[in-house]
């Protein structure tokens, strides 16, 4: 950008005889036709002579930089003047040059750390953007989990008195309808909770061994009646797949999600492509990549041609509560569940996605190559509930204590309450004997928790036995491989049953 053709001519020859790099290079002669030049096509960098007509080139970095122009600037002069080097660095110059002090080298330098410094601005500017989306999702996170946990307490209440209450009233029918719809709304309002939790990374997961090609053909017959007839699924799985160690009703929770976001992407029919491959995440990945540890991986990707996204809408997808779809139509925790999935099982979620061409979205988990064990897990599941031991229960929320020991004792149990730990110690040193075959406590409770408290009560008697019970488990199980402390676990709400079911398993293992 000058408005002499000597100095073109003269710039010519000095990209001219730089080895080894070609260099195009257009030419406007004032300031509207640099403007003009700027908008018609993408430049790597701009050469702006400090004098163009009445205006200087300056005020036309200034304006370049006001509308968003990010290509990086060298600006040139006829003199030096130590007053224009530090204004054109404090307006954004990368560099200052003072014609016919120019060779082809120094040319060439100044053009290389322009383009360069502008690489690595652009690069911490994104790293800088990451962060603060992944200190504002933590941040959205454990807001969601501290909503979960109150929430959870209530509902419990509201379900385990709803079907208390169908038990009542059997016979009359009208009546138990109405609880059976209490049970129904409490039933939903506790999924949206679990949405909740595993965004947050607070849920609890049960991690095995898998073969995510396995886990794709299982799920193959769900997602065919979920999406319909005029959605085609392909399947291009690795043979020799590696083997990750993750919650598999989780991970199929997310691809049925995935496979639905694509069937309302597709109106009119489209294709849904599943792929699993072995990958390396180098240190350029890790890099532009912060949560990801370099290594061997598995990557799940989930593809479709449908409408695609806009990159406003990409920013924002896996903000829970955020949705493109129109009122009734999504909660908005669907990928923000996805992402809490995947993260919570130690992988990585990327989006990718063109306006009318298609979304894709790959997870990456890291490679265990456990064997895998075909077997189920274990299932505690006996033929009555019924007993007739002596249960402590420690739950700082009165609606649920009374709700519990009712159901404990219709079970034929003998139920002694306490609303904290302390209480509960000087309950068991009133006790006839001491003797105390379960403490069903809850794990966050003010004062003394759950564990703090077991620790004192087995400390008295190490026969008896622990079941925590939580709404929101805050890391009490995620890092925690010990399948018997999982065991000792009770997610809320629960209902009557499960509870009695889950206390009659713990007293006999």
């Amino acid at each position: 950008m000058d408005d002499d053709e000597e100095d073109l001519l003269i710039a010519r020859e000095l990209l001219a005889e730089i080895a080894g790099r070609t260099y195009e290079l257009d030419w406007a002669t004032d300031f509207d036709g640099a403007i003009e030049a700027a908008a018609a096509r993408e430049y790597d960098v701009f050469l702006i002579d400090y004098t163009l007509g009445d205006r200087t080139g300056l005020d036309l970095l200034r304006d370049f930089i006001h509308s968003g122009y990010s290509t990086p600037t060298i600006l040139l002069t006829g003199v030096s003047d130590m007053n224009v080097d530090l204004d054109a660095m404090r307006a954004g110059a990368a560099d200052y040059l003072i014609k016919g002090q120019i060779d082809a080298d120094m040319l060439e330098r100044s053009i290389r750390y322009a383009v360069e410094r502008s690489r690595t601005m652009k690069e911490q500017e994104r790293l800088e953007q990451q962060l603060v989306q992944a200190q504002r999702m933590e941040a959205v996170g454990q807001l969601a989990g501290g909503i979960a946990h109150d929430f959870n307490n209530l509902l419990t209440a509201i379900i385990g008195y709803a079907e208390l209450g169908a038990k009542s009233v059997e016979g009359v029918a009208r009546v138990e309808n109405y609880f059976e719809e209490i049970q129904k709304s409490g039933n939903r309002a506790a999924s949206l909770t679990r949405q909740l939790l595993v965004f947050s990374r607070q849920d609890v997961v049960d991690q095995q061994p898998t073969n995510l090609n396995d886990l794709i053909l299982n799920t193959h017959s769900m997602l065919h009646r979920t999406i319909g007839p005029d959605i085609e699924i392909e399947t291009m799985g690795e043979m020799d797949l590696g083997i990750v160690d993750v919650d598999t009703n989780q991970v199929e929770q997310v691809l049925v999600s995935l496979a639905i976001n694509s069937r309302d992407a597709m109106p009119n029919g489209g294709k849904i492509i599943f792929e699993t491959s072995n990958v390396w995440l180098d240190d350029t990945y890790v890099a532009r990549h912060p949560d990801v540890a370099q290594g061997e991986h598995v990557m799940l990707a989930v593809s479709d041609n449908g409408m695609g996204m806009t990159v406003e809408v990409q920013e924002r997808i896996f903000e829970p509560f955020f949705t493109t779809k129109e009122p009734g139509k999504g909660t908005g925790l669907g990928l923000s569940t996805c992402y809490g999935v995947v993260k919570q099982n130690g992988g990585h979620i990327t989006s990718y996605s063109e306006p009318g061409i298609g979304t894709t979205f790959r997870m990456y988990f890291p490679r265990v190559d456990d064997p895998v064990d075909s077997s189920e897990h274990a299932r505690y599941m006996d033929v009555t509930s019924e007993g007739n031991e002596r249960v402590l229960l420690v739950d700082d929320e009165s609606s649920i204590r009374e709700m519990a020991a009712t159901v404990l004792r219709d079970y034929g149990y003998t139920v002694l309450e306490a609303e904290n730990g302390s209480e509960a110690l000087r309950v068991i040193h009133n006790a006839d004997d001491g003797k105390i075959d379960l403490l069903l406590t809850d794990v966050i409770m003010p004062k003394m928790g759950g564990e703090e408290l077991a620790e004192k009560v087995t400390e008295i008697d190490r026969g008896t036995k622990v079941l925590y019970t939580s709404g929101f488990t805050n890391g009490f199980l995620n890092n925690d491989p010990d399948s018997d402390r999982r065991r000792q676990f009770l997610s809320k709400p629960f209902t009557p049953e499960s509870l009695a079911r889950r206390v009659r398993n713990l007293i006999d293992s």
